[in-house]
């Protein structure tokens, strides 16, 4: 199925992180439809908007998003890589941070794959 085809029949996914996980995302909305991701970050007081990458593969009946989140103007360059999917029973998240010097890329982090409380919204 093609991105356009899934973006059509894709409702709105809201997720968010349970209390009882340490991350630094604490909700993300994924809209298909526009190809945009809002990121809430525990350290930041407004959302942040990931671009949608991917969502054309799927696993259990679900789509499989992949998104980046591009630095901040003026900070370290490092563009963190998400990779949001369904495992048959749980929604699981899964990043990293990749740091690009003079066109050189270097992984500088990869989190552990964390369970997130995922909900969809129909068109």
């Amino acid at each position: 199925m093609g991105a356009a085809t899934l973006s059509a029949h894709a409702g709105d996914l809201t997720c968010v992180v349970p209390k009882n996980q340490q991350l630094w995302v604490k909700q993300i909305i994924v809209t298909p439809a526009s190809r945009k991701v809002t990121l809430h970050l525990t350290d930041s007081p407004s959302p942040r908007v990931a671009v949608l990458t991917n969502s054309t593969e799927s696993q259990f009946g679900k789509p499989v998003y992949a998104f980046n989140l591009p630095p901040l103007p003026g900070s370290e360059p490092v563009t963190n890589l998400f990779k949001l999917f369904y495992t048959g029973s749980t929604w699981r998240l899964i990043d990293a941070g990749v740091l690009a010097v003079n066109g050189t890329f270097t992984l500088r982090a990869i989190g552990q794959s964390t369970v997130v409380e995922c909900k969809e919204s129909g068109l």
